[in-house]
C-alpha cells in the first residue's frame, strides 16, 4: 500500500466519518439539510475549474494515480465537496457565536493551511500556493457560506437563486460534459483552435439567447415567488407573471435547447443525454410531482393558468393576469413621457400606465414598475419589467436587458435619464 493510496483513501473517508457522526448527533431540521444539498452542488460546480486554473497559474499540482476530474482525483474531489459543502456549513449553522460563517471559514482556512503542505509528493505546492488557497476559499468556500447562510433562515431568495443557476449551470455545461476528457487543459487547448474566433462567438451567443429564458424564470420566482428553481426550495407564491406569461416551463425548455446547442458545439454525447434526461424528468417526474404540487397549494387559480400558457412553445402575447401591473412615470420629465408615450401606442396586456403623483406611498424618484403582488421595480427594469407586456419579441429584450451584468450597466447608461431630475418645462 502506498502512501499516495493512503493520502486518497483518508481524503475521502474521514469526511464521510465526520459527516456521518455530524448528521447523527445534530439531526439538522429541513431548512438545514436543504442547504447543505445546495452547498454540496456548489463544491461540486466550482472546485474542478479553481483547480483547473491553480494548476495552470502553478499554484498547486496534483499526482493522482487514479480517476481524477480536471487533475484532481476524484477521492479528493468527493471528500472536499462532503467538507466544504456539508461538514462546514453544518457546523457553521450550529455555532452559538455572532457571524459563524466568518468563524467557520477561518477555522477552514488554518486546516487547509495546516494540512497542503503535509501531503507532497502527492501534492506539489508552488511558491504562490498560498494564492490560489486565496482563490479557492474565494470561489468555492465563502460563496457556499452565503448560500447555506440564507437558505438556512430562508431569506434573501434573489442571493439564493443566483448561486443556485450558477452552480447549476457551471456544472451542466462546464463539468459534466467533460468528465470523460483524460486532460482538461489540453482538451482547452486543443478546442480552442479548432473554430474561427467567430465561429466561438457565434455559438457562444447562441447559447446566451437560448439560456435568457432559463434567467428570466429564476429572477421571477425569486422576486415575485420568493423562492428558488429547486423543487425542494420552490417558490412561495404561484408565479405568472414575466417569462411565465409566455411559457409555462422555461427554465426546462431553457435548458433542453441550450444543451442541445451545447452538444454540437463540444461533440459532447454527455450533453445530448442531459437534454434527453432534461425532457424526461419535464415530462415525467415534475409534470406529475409539481402539478399536484400546485393544484393542491393554487387550486382553479393554476389550473387557469395551465391552460392558458403552454409547457413547451411560448406564446406571442402574455396571458391575462387577474390584477394588472403598473409603470409609474413622471410626466413632468421629457424622457420619461416620451417612454410612456411608446409604450401608450402599443397593446399592452395586463399593464396600466400611470403618473407617479398618483402613487400612494413614498415619492417616487424614477420610473417605478409594480407588480400585482406589490413588487417594486425602478429605473431600466422598471421598463425591462414592462415591455414582458407586449409582444414576445419586446419582452424578451426586456428579460436581456434584466441580465445581472447587462442590467447594471444599462443603469449606468441611461439612469440618469430617467432621473427625477430630468425636467422641462413643456406642457404635458
Amino acid at each position: 500500500m502506498t502512501d499516495t493510496w493512503k493520502i486518497e483513501a483518508a481524503a475521502l473517508y474521514l469526511p464521510i466519518v465526520a459527516a456521518t457522526i455530524l448528521l447523527g448527533w445534530l439531526v439538522p431540521h429541513r431548512r438545514i439539510r436543504i442547504g447543505l444539498v445546495l452547498t454540496c452542488g456548489w463544491q461540486a460546480a466550482t472546485l474542478p475549474w479553481v483547480n483547473l486554473w491553480a494548476n495552470e497559474l502553478g499554484f498547486w499540482t496534483f499526482h493522482p494515480e487514479g480517476s481524477a476530474l480536471f487533475g484532481m482525483p476524484l477521492p479528493f474531489y468527493f471528500g472536499w465537496i462532503i467538507l466544504w459543502g456539508l461538514i462546514v456549513p453544518l457546523i457553521a449553522g450550529r455555532l452559538p457565536v455572532r457571524h459563524p460563517m466568518w468563524w467557520v471559514a477561518a477555522g477552514a482556512l488554518l486546516l487547509d493551511l495546516l494540512t497542503m503542505p503535509l501531503l507532497e509528493p502527492f501534492l506539489i505546492l508552488g511558491p504562490r500556493w498560498i494564492l490560489g488557497e486565496v482563490a479557492l476559499l474565494s470561489a468555492c468556500l465563502a460563496p457556499a457560506l452565503v448560500l447555506a447562510h440564507h437558505t438556512f433562515l430562508d431569506q434573501n431568495p434573489k442571493v439564493r437563486a443566483l448561486l443556485i443557476s450558477l452552480a447549476f449551470t457551471l456544472l451542466t455545461l462546464g463539468v459534466l460534459p467533460f468528465v470523460r476528457e483524460p486532460s482538461m487543459a489540453t482538451f482547452l487547448g486543443d478546442f480552442r483552435h479548432e473554430r474561427t474566433p467567430w465561429g466561438h462567438l457565434s455559438n457562444l451567443a447562441i447559447v446566451i439567447i437560448l439560456g435568457v429564458p432559463a434567467m428570466a424564470g429564476v429572477r421571477e420566482f425569486a422576486t415575485v415567488g420568493q423562492g428558488t428553481p429547486i423543487p425542494f426550495d420552490p417558490p412561495k407564491n404561484l408565479v405568472t407573471t414575466g417569462i411565465y406569461a409566455y411559457l409555462r416551463n422555461p427554465m426546462q425548455t431553457s435548458l433542453v435547447a441550450t444543451l442541445l446547442v451545447w452538444s454540437h458545439y463540444l461533440q459532447s454525447e454527455i450533453s445530448l443525454l442531459l437534454a434527453a434526461a432534461g425532457v424526461i424528468y419535464s415530462l415525467g417526474f415534475a409534470r406529475w410531482s409539481e402539478g399536484a404540487d400546485l393544484i393542491q397549494k393554487h387550486g382553479v387559480r393554476w389550473q387557469n393558468y395551465r391552460n392558458s400558457v403552454r409547457p413547451w412553445l411560448p406564446n406571442l402575447f402574455p396571458c391575462e393576469q387577474d390584477k394588472a401591473s403598473v409603470i409609474f412615470f413622471d410626466l413632468r420629465c421629457c424622457p420619461c413621457r416620451e417612454v410612456a408615450r411608446w409604450f401608450g401606442k402599443h397593446q399592452l396586456i395586463s399593464l396600466e400606465l400611470a403618473d407617479t403623483a398618483t402613487f400612494k406611498g413614498p415619492p417616487l424618484l424614477r420610473v417605478t414598475y409594480r407588480y400585482p403582488d406589490g413588487t417594486l421595480l425602478g429605473g431600466v427594469e422598471a421598463i425591462a419589467a414592462a415591455l414582458s407586456h407586449l409582444h414576445l419579441g419586446w419582452a424578451w429584450l426586456g428579460w436581456l436587458i434584466r441580465l445581472p451584468i447587462i442590467l447594471p450597466l444599462s443603469e449606468i447608461a441611461f439612469g440618469n435619464a430617467f432621473s427625477n431630475r430630468s425636467r422641462c418645462e413643456l406642457d404635458i
